[in-house]
């Protein structure tokens, strides 16, 4: 949800980090589409479907909960030196 956090479209966001074309297309068919999905179930405070995707990903929900603080945190910062 950077884009929203950023307000800026995700294709911007994409544009200024370094990643791997795989990694941007994270919305697709990618190996990192569960992840993803993890973080909009979450994002949409859907928290059954949440704890499935983490389930499948054998990550366990504090762990998810302490990755999404850490995210938010660095949007901020990024928010912020923009």
């Amino acid at each position: 949800m950077m884009d929203a956090i950023l307000e800026v479209p995700m294709t911007q966001v994409l544009e200024h980090v370094p990643l791997d074309a795989e990694t941007k297309a994270v919305g697709g068919t990618g190996r990192l589409r569960p992840v993803y999905q993890l973080m909009l179930a979450r994002e949409a405070g859907d928290w059954e479907q949440a704890k499935s995707f983490a389930a499948h990903l054998r990550v366990e929900e504090g762990e998810v909960a302490e990755m999404w603080w850490q995210a938010m945190q660095w949007a901020r910062q990024a928010s912020a030196g923009a």
